[in-house]
């Protein structure tokens, strides 16, 4: 699967066909440039699009920190990779221990999925996770 193909599962947010794919982050953010030059932010573990401004551009910049603490616990990335939520950690904490190596693609695919099922869930609802394989 490409990573355009993975972003096919976020079409209930927008129309992703329109942009450029510029980068991902190593939390499977995917950076994107628009046809007028603008350029967004896909939040995966947010389930969100976002200009990409200056906030974000400094938040991206200081994942090298998450990058270390990752890779001492063992989690090293390698090209086409990013660190992916466990399924029963979403929503929770950044830590070693909630994360994996995933491959970008499918971590994207996955989260669009998952975003776009529970998207008109009423806050603080109550949902069980099921994961098939």
């Amino acid at each position: 699967m490409t990573l355009r193909e993975a972003l096919k599962d976020w079409a209930w947010l927008g129309n992703f066909d329109v942009f450029e794919i510029v980068r991902t982050s190593c939390l499977g953010d995917v950076i994107l440039h628009s046809e007028a030059g603008d350029e967004y932010i896909l939040n995966v573990d947010g389930g969100e699009l976002r200009v990409f401004d200056e906030k974000e551009k400094e938040i991206l910049a200081s994942q090298h920190n998450l990058i270390a603490k990752m890779e001492q616990h063992g989690l090293k990335l390698l090209p086409g990779k990013c660190y992916g939520l466990k399924p029963h950690a979403i929503f929770k904490a950044y830590d070693p221990e909630n994360m994996y190596v995933a491959t970008t693609s499918e971590y994207v695919s996955f989260m669009g999925n998952f975003y776009g099922q529970i998207k008109d869930l009423p806050d603080g609802t109550n949902a069980r996770l099921v994961v098939k394989s």
